[in-house]
């Protein structure tokens, strides 16, 4: 929904812009108040909407001059029904993981479900071990995040020195991922100045990656 709102905005923006592009000044106003990064400044902004509801993005544009056109567009964001994919370190890979109760218990096999339009909730305080890189990921509108209370789960790779990529997204598939409040780590902590793994292979359009965290990667 923000990324329909920043083309429809940026379509009245190049009807109405004054005199540069490349020398005005965009401010952004995303409605979202008491949000973070409800108001930003740049060519390029960009939005994550967490509650359902109707909102109006606005742009002001100023040129070098001090000219100033405002340029609004509403949207709409959806209450988030897709269905959830629950992992736990006590989990059962048997399981199906449509609830916490059936949780399954690896990252590897939470991949091998992944489809498009699904959440994978990996739960608080728990480390999934991540012995090698899983295949490119090539899913639409998808989301990986936490369930459950404590800390962040913890991603951690323990597969070779040298190794791929705990998420490696697909730069010509993978679309409108939202990867969010988990720590990305490796159990090389021996091994400071040396490029163990890459946490998230960023490919694809859309994607965003917010309140995480990166240890030994």
């Amino acid at each position: 929904a923000s990324d329909y709102a920043l083309q429809n905005a940026m379509k009245l923006g190049a009807t109405h812009a004054l005199a540069n592009p490349l020398t005005a000044h965009y401010e952004w106003d995303f409605g979202d108040a008491g949000s973070a990064y409800n108001e930003l400044v740049g060519f390029n902004a960009a939005h994550v909407y967490d509650e359902p509801g109707q909102y109006t993005v606005t742009l002001r544009i100023t040129n070098e001059c001090g000219r100033q056109a405002e340029l609004t567009a509403p949207i709409t964001v959806f209450p988030d029904t897709r269905p959830r994919l629950y992992v736990a370190g006590d989990g059962d890979d048997n399981n199906d993981g449509q609830s916490p109760a059936a949780a399954i218990r690896t990252f590897a096999r939470a991949m091998e479900l992944l489809e498009d339009d699904m959440v994978v909730l990996l739960r608080r305080g728990d480390r999934f071990g991540v012995p090698g890189a899983p295949s490119s990921i090539a899913r639409r509108n998808w989301a990986l995040g936490a369930w459950g209370e404590g800390d962040r789960p913890e991603l951690c790779w323990v597969g070779g020195i040298d190794g791929g990529a705990i998420l490696p997204l697909s730069a010509d598939q993978c679309a409108a991922a939202l990867i969010e409040d988990v720590h990305f780590t490796s159990k090389y902590a021996g091994y400071p100045d040396r490029d163990i793994c890459t946490a998230i292979f960023v490919g694809g359009e859309n994607i965003t990656v917010r309140r995480c965290s990166f240890g030994h990667v």
